[in-house]
């Protein structure tokens, strides 16, 4: 201020963009322990809270955890009264480890939060001066998720309090009194009050003030590859257009899977103060001098030996400290650190690029001195003028964000009109709170259905918009006090201890022991990467539905540290002919599947068909190989120790029962496919005795379904050998694992992942989603995508894709490009990951692509029920020659 003779009270705001936050995360230091309450029904603890977090984040940040009976089903009636007594005591014991930082979640929180709001009522009272996220202030369908979120977000309150205070101290000591601004993740700022109660929204915010500030400083509009490194972390993502390219459908922060709106980017613990420890294992980072560089590197007389000392030493910084200091290091060891440095480097530039050809580097950041020569993966070098500044520039031309968050009602005719009204009132929020009003982009376009209110079709709208930080905001800025509150650090946390005995158990699948045996036959799921190949082969054949196979990815790999396997068995060489198969799998509504986790429903279905039919299964069969029906049959095999059969009953997901090919074309099923059951982790059995076809089946499941919250576990009458081999489709299982493993090695030889996932098939367009459409029917997930093309073949076209829980037909304008029964995925654009529809939403860079059907599909009897008169379309099928 004192060179450029800038007086107090001209100074119109302050922003700030700190990556104290992530640097916490990254290097796992002053972070807090977490006392973390779940609010849900009976089966969640199948997937316990943290059960994905890595191992060394959750050492830091565990305290402990209870599931607490409570929680809302789909339509808000509760799946368990809240207990207050249960978690009365979970606060005292709480307390008794010394943990006042809470994390708070509850099922189905984004459409109902009262009893979550009860819940943190009752942890303010028993736990004075708490600490608390609650869930569902994150707006987020998907528990595990939103979850992780506020863990994340309690375990750096505490550090969020003392830095925010710095900042507030910072400008009082330099008579500012104007308001102090904190970047978030998105680009936009918020208040110091919000900064304080959410960091987790700006975990990423140094990271995106430096990509566009890299943009602005080098004007780059092609793409490029940004390296800001700072004195702890590298940070490295891509620009384009001069903006961030933002992240995917699934975001990890720390190493854990969230779903914020942030750029892409990739973070490591290497920076300009990372210590260097020598000795027979040479060791750089994780941890930092940080800003105490000046006084402990080598170079500035302290003692410390740091990544900056190496840049010195071999000349790649002059003028930097006293080099007379390191000149002792020797030559060998110099090169040997330089090439770990540029090991590092060159593996995050290999981690965010997309292809294989090589892109502009722009290197910022103080500790960009650190790079000694052209990284491997890229074309060019770029230092701008006033590099390492590059995070300030960034910070200095923030967005401003504005947006509505409310209930509506409106019908097929009225949606468009509804929704760009209140877009037109987000913008204007926006532009109140100080956008340039020419500048402005919608972000997020949300639709949530609220089922548990009965005054017509109510809808929960929430829009996002956000624009370029006006020049009107100096004019109407007023002068504000840093809030005394702010300045108040919080007492000390490192008290706080871990449960070393949780009173709960870490997962509760079933009671089985297994007895399978390895007899030679079939294949077994060795390995996690098997059983995650598998996952992401059965998400793109799922076409959208199926169900996220997260969680059942996560009890899977539960119960494989376990010791326990899956085995895989062919139908026609290795199943006998007295074999008795069982048909398996999950009914309803995928959303709700994300909320309401399950542990014991589907074993409680077969044994309550093999009670009714009066004979034991032998093998299990998928419903469907694909989504989570494809990984949930392989952790019933762990658990019962019955083979899995490699066929389904579809080859992709369908929604409806008589869609299955052996409920089509079996004879036996054209009169009677039961006994069957449907079952939850309560214990509530319901059997289905007698039902004159597939289709009357389908009905009265639904109906059930929706009654039992839009969610069960269930088992179809039992198969004979006979009768299953003439109808299946082969090598379902092995194919979703071929399948999964191709677009994973694609992703990590930087070949095109979404050429590995349609060699058979066609890629059919490629854009980014701009409307999302939903909601609940007889227990289906039915909506409609809107997708903008981007790229040169698909600028200026636009398709709308119909679902209901699958993906059922694509048109552009009139014309009708695909239909089922082929099968219509949707990846993400730059990594291959199938998206299934509860996770669809605006902004979304994706690929539609579509393979064929199996064979059998394509007879007339297949295509009245599976195709698109079997959904009430009038048009012909449309499938691949």
């Amino acid at each position: 201020m004192e060179l450029l003779a800038v007086r107090a009270e001209e100074v119109a705001s302050v922003t700030i963009g700190t990556t104290s936050f992530i640097n916490a995360l990254l290097q796992r230091r002053g972070l807090a322990r977490v006392a973390i309450v779940r609010l849900a029904g009976p089966g969640s603890e199948a997937v316990p809270p943290l059960c994905d977090f890595p191992a060394d984040l959750r050492e830091h940040v565990e305290g402990m955890w209870r599931i607490v009976p409570g929680g809302y089903e789909y339509n808000g009636n509760e799946a368990a009264p809240l207990d207050e007594g249960f978690l009365r005591q979970a606060c005292r014991d709480a307390k008794a480890l010394g943990l006042h930082v809470f994390a708070l979640s509850c099922a189905f929180a984004t459409l109902k939060s009262d009893m979550e709001k009860r819940a943190a009522d009752i942890i303010r009272e028993e736990v004075p001066n708490v600490m608390l996220t609650i869930s569902s202030d994150l707006h987020q369908m998907n528990l595990l998720q939103r979850e992780n979120a506020t863990i994340l977000n309690s375990c750096l309150l505490p550090l969020a309090r003392k830095t925010v205070s710095a900042f507030a101290s910072a400008l009082a000591s330099l008579n500012l009194t104007c308001p102090l601004l904190i970047s978030q993740n998105d680009g936009t700022v918020s208040t110091v009050e919000s900064a304080v109660s959410w960091p987790v929204l700006s975990v990423g915010s140094g990271p995106t003030n430096s990509m566009r500030g890299a943009a602005l400083l080098t004007g780059l509009k092609t793409p490029a590859i940004v390296m800001d490194i700072g004195g702890t972390t590298t940070d490295v993502g891509v620009i384009e257009h001069g903006f961030p390219r933002m992240a995917g459908a699934r975001i990890t922060i720390g190493g854990v899977q969230t779903n914020f709106r942030m750029p892409d980017t990739y973070s490591i613990p290497l920076g300009g103060g990372s210590i260097v420890h020598a000795g027979e294992h040479l060791a750089i980072g994780p941890i930092s001098v940080g800003h105490e560089l000046v006084n402990k590197a080598l170079i500035f007389g302290g003692d410390v030996l740091t990544t900056t000392d190496i840049a010195v030493a071999v000349g790649l910084a002059t003028g930097v400290g006293d080099v007379t200091k390191v000149k002792h290091l020797d030559k060998a060891f110099l090169d040997h650190c330089l090439r770990n440095i540029m090991e590092k480097l060159a593996g995050t530039v290999d981690t965010v690029k997309t292809t294989k050809d090589p892109l502009p580097l722009v290197l910022v950041g103080g500790g960009n001195i650190i790079v000694s020569s052209t990284v491997a993966g890229t074309s060019e070098t770029l230092r701008p003028q006033h590099a390492s500044s590059a995070n300030a520039v960034g910070a200095a031309f923030p967005q401003v964000s504005g947006g509505v968050d409310c209930y509506t009602s409106f019908t097929a005719e009225t949606r468009e009109a509804t929704i760009k009204k209140y877009i037109e009132e987000a913008k204007a929020h926006t532009v109140t709170a100080g956008a340039d009003p020419k500048t402005l982009e919608v972000v997020e376009l949300s639709e949530y259905p609220q089922p548990y209110m009965t005054e017509g079709s109510v809808m929960r709208l929430k829009i996002k918009v956000v624009g370029d930080l006006g020049a009107s905001l100096a004019a109407r800025a007023h002068p504000v006090h840093p809030p005394k509150l702010l300045l108040d650090v919080p007492e000390d946390i490192s008290c706080a201890k871990k449960e070393e005995h949780p009173a709960q158990g870490t997962l509760s699948c079933s009671v089985s022991q297994p007895v399978a045996v390895r007899d030679g036959t079939g294949w077994w799921v060795e390995t996690e990467d098997d059983f995650v190949d598998i996952a992401v082969g059965a998400g793109v054949v799922g076409t959208g539905g199926g169900g996220s196979t997260i969680v059942p990815l996560l009890k899977g790999k539960a119960l494989m540290q376990r010791g326990l396997r899956a085995h895989v068995v062919d139908l026609d060489t290795e199943v006998p002919d007295n074999g008795i198969i069982a048909v398996v799998g999950y009914m309803g509504d995928p959303t709700v599947l994300s909320e309401r986790f399950m542990a014991t429903a589907l074993e409680n279905a077969l044994r309550a068909v093999e009670h009714e039919a009066g004979v034991a299964a032998t093998h299990l069969l998928c419903l469907e190989a694909a989504g989570s029906n494809c990984l949930e049959p392989l952790n019933l095999s762990m658990t019962t120790g019955l083979p899995v059969v490699d066929a389904d009953g579809m080859g992709r997901a369908f929604p409806k029962l008589q869609m299955i090919l052996p409920f089509i074309l079996a004879e036996r099923y054209e009169h009677s496919p039961t006994p069957a059951a449907m079952s939850l982790d309560s214990g509530k059995t319901i059997v289905f005795r007698e039902s004159p076809s597939a289709a009357a089946l389908e009905d009265d499941m639904r109906k059930q379904v929706v009654q039992v919250g839009c969610a069960a576990g269930v088992c179809l009458g039992l198969l004979t050998k006979k009768e299953a081999c003439g109808t299946l489709v082969r090598n379902s299982v092995s194919n979703s694992r071929n399948l999964g493993h191709a677009i994973r090695s694609a992703v990590k030889t930087k070949t095109d992942p979404v050429a590995a996932a349609c060699k058979a098939g066609a890629l059919l367009f490629v854009g980014k989603i701009v409307g999302v459409a939903r909601k609940q029917v007889l227990g289906f997930a039915v909506g409609k995508i809107t997708v903008d093309g981007l790229g040169q073949s698909y600028t200026n076209r636009t398709v709308k894709i119909t679902y209901q829980n699958e993906n059922l037909l694509v048109k552009e304008k009139k014309e009708v490009l695909s239909t089922v029964p082929d099968l219509i995925c949707i990846l993400d654009t730059d990594t291959g990951s199938p998206i299934f529809t509860e996770e669809l939403k605006y902004g979304l860079r994706v690929s539609v692509i579509v393979l064929p059907c199996f064979h059998l599909y394509r007879t007339d009897k297949a295509l009245d029920v599976a195709g698109p008169r079997g959904f009430g379309f009038t048009c012909e099928p449309k499938l691949l020659a």
